[in-house]
């Protein structure tokens, strides 16, 4: 699979993820990662598996964001296409609309069954604390 075409897929999936969590939707946008993820979060230990992603949303919800911008800056294929990268920028805003924290990701993806899932979801604060 072409370069280009990862970045459509993976920004379809990203679209989704941003859509779930403004719903409030955390079981289905677990689905869009593997059942043995793992996320890692700034001054956190790691999370593995889908109930760790439902926690950590639902947790981000509770403590105000709203709403998630995740933007893919760059994707590409990796060990024959079932694996891609997602390098990108995210926003995290309360519900009138201002920022609660911006920095960077580095997601891994798996195809499973034939579809790209999250595999492992990296992300790091560019706000000074």
């Amino acid at each position: 699979m072409a370069s280009s075409e990862i970045q459509a897929v993976i920004s379809k999936r990203l679209a989704k993820i941003m859509e779930y969590y403004l719903k409030g939707d955390f079981e289905a946008l677990a689905q869009i990662y593997t059942e043995d993820c793992t996320m890692m979060e700034p001054g956190k230990d790691e999370v593995v598996g889908r109930e760790g992603v439902v926690s950590c949303h639902s947790m981000l919800k509770a403590n105000g964001v709203h709403k998630m911008v995740l933007t893919s800056l760059e994707c590409g294929g990796i060990a024959g296409g079932d694996t891609a990268y997602d390098r990108g920028r995210y926003n995290l805003q309360k519900e009138d609309g201002s920022e609660v924290d911006a920095g960077k990701y580095l997601n891994i993806w798996q195809k499973v069954d034939g579809e790209y899932l999250m595999k492992i979801d990296m992300f790091n604060s560019s706000q000074n604390n």
